[in-house]
């Protein structure tokens, strides 16, 4: 199952991905964790719903 969790840092939202999509991303990129585009002001419960329905298939959490 692919798998991602969201944090916040002082510069926005990043998205760590884990599962078989991992190995694609790290492929694509380098690294299995990218920047979402939203900044650090945007709440955790917006940023989690707006994920979520771009990655149906994908189990998202957020971590604090």
């Amino acid at each position: 199952m692919n798998k991602a969790t969201l944090y916040r840092t002082a510069q926005g939202w990043m998205m760590r991905h884990s599962g078989p999509w991992a190995a694609e991303v790290r492929a694509l990129f380098g690294m299995d964790t990218l920047p979402t585009p939203f900044t650090a002001q945007a709440g955790a419960a917006t940023v989690l719903a707006k994920i979520q329905r771009l990655n149906p298939e994908a189990f998202i959490k957020v971590t604090p």
